[in-house]
C-alpha cells in the first residue's frame, strides 16, 4: 500500500484555496494533468508517489519563498507589471484605432521602451476582441505565425496553411477583433503578406476586415514600408498600413520615471530619480531601469539609496558611463 505525505497533501489543498486556483491550473504549473493532483489528494494516484511529492515540495518552497520576497518588497514599490507611461499608452491607443479603423498599424521602438506592455494592457482591458501572439524565431513563417494566431482563436492548428488562412478569415471577418503580432521583425515577407490580407474587405457583399497591429524594431518598419523609393514589393503592404509610430527611450519623460518609482517620487529623491531617468533614455530603456530597481528592492540591503542604485546597476551589468 502506497504511503502518502498527509502534511503535504494539506499543504496542497491550503495552497489551491489561498490562491483561488483549479487542480487543473496547478497540474498545468508542475507539468502534471487534473487527474493527477486529484488522484493524489485522494490518496488513489497509481504513479511514483515520491517522485509527485518531491514534484510538489520544490512548487510550493519556491512559491513560499517568492510570496515572502513580494512581502517584503512590497514597501519598496518595486516597478509592477504596467505604469501608464507616455510609450505604453500610446501604443494601446494605436491598438484601439486599427481595430477601429480596421487597418494595419506598424509600432517600432527602442528595445524596453514599453511596446509589449503597451500591448499586454490593451488585451487586458479587451479580452473578447484582441488577440495577442509573440513570434518567436521557430514560428516565423506563414503557416508558424498562422498557427500561433489559430490556437488564440481556438481553431486546430494541426492544418496546412492554407486551411489555417481560410479558418482564420472565417472566424474573424466582420468581427470587432485586432491581431497584435509583437517581435513583427522576425516575420519574413509573405507572412506579413499574409496578414495584411486581414485587413481588406472580402469580396463584393462587403465583408469587412479587422484591424493588425505589428510591433517590432527598425527591421519590421523596412519590411512593412520597403527600404528605398524603388522597393516596390512592399507596396501592397505600405498602402495598407494606416499609421506608423516609433516609440524612443529618448522621449521617456521625468514624469513617466517619477510614475515607474513612485516611492522615489514621494521621499523627494531626485539624485535617484535623475539617475533612473538617465537609465530610462539609455540603451537600457525602461526595462533596465526596472531590473536595476527591482534587483536593489529584492537585494538582501534593500538598499534604493543613489549608491544603492550604482551599486545594483553595476550588479545588472549595466554601464553608467556617458549616462
Amino acid at each position: 500500500m502506497k504511503e502518502f505525505d498527509q502534511g503535504l497533501q494539506q499543504k496542497v489543498r491550503d495552497y489551491i484555496a489561498e490562491n483561488s486556483m483549479s487542480q487543473v491550473t496547478l497540474g498545468e504549473k508542475i507539468g502534471k494533468s487534473k487527474g493527477v493532483i486529484s488522484g493524489y489528494l485522494k490518496g488513489k494516484y497509481i504513479g511514483a508517489v515520491p517522485e509527485l511529492e518531491a514534484i510538489l515540495r520544490e512548487y510550493l518552497n519556491a512559491e513560499k519563498q517568492r510570496s515572502e520576497d513580494a512581502r517584503q518588497a512590497m514597501p519598496f514599490k518595486p516597478v509592477g507589471d504596467y505604469v501608464p507611461i507616455r510609450a505604453s499608452e500610446e501604443v494601446a491607443s494605436l491598438i484601439e484605432y486599427a481595430q477601429i479603423n480596421r487597418t494595419m498599424v506598424t509600432v517600432v521602438g527602442d528595445p524596453g521602451v514599453g511596446k509589449t506592455r503597451g500591448a499586454f494592457r490593451f488585451c487586458r482591458d479587451n479580452p473578447n476582441s484582441a488577440v495577442y501572439v509573440k513570434v518567436e524565431p521557430c514560428f516565423a513563417s506563414v503557416r508558424g505565425v498562422l498557427r500561433m494566431i489559430a490556437r488564440e482563436l481556438h481553431i486546430n492548428d494541426r492544418q496546412c496553411a492554407a486551411n489555417l488562412a481560410w479558418e482564420i478569415r472565417e472566424r474573424v471577418d466582420g468581427t470587432n477583433m485586432v491581431m497584435i503580432v509583437d517581435e513583427a521583425q522576425f516575420l519574413p515577407h509573405n507572412a506579413i503578406e499574409q496578414l495584411r490580407g486581414y485587413v481588406d474587405q472580402r469580396d463584393f457583399r462587403g465583408s469587412q476586415g479587422i484591424g493588425i497591429v505589428l510591433i517590432g524594431n527598425e527591421k519590421i518598419l523596412q519590411k512593412v514600408t520597403g527600404k528605398n523609393a524603388q522597393d516596390h514589393d512592399c507596396d501592397q503592404i505600405s498602402n495598407r498600413n494606416g499609421m506608423k509610430h516609433i516609440c524612443r527611450n529618448a522621449k521617456i519623460s521625468e514624469k513617466d520615471v517619477r510614475l515607474l518609482f513612485p516611492l522615489l517620487a514621494e521621499q523627494g529623491a531626485e539624485k535617484e530619480l535623475a539617475l533612473m531617468h538617465r537609465i530610462c533614455k539609455s540603451r537600457n530603456g525602461v526595462r533596465g531601469a526596472a531590473f536595476v530597481y527591482n534587483n536593489a528592492v529584492h537585494s538582501k540591503e534593500k538598499d534604493i539609496s543613489y549608491e544603492g542604485l550604482v551599486r545594483s546597476a553595476k550588479a545588472t551589468e549595466i554601464m553608467l558611463t556617458g549616462i
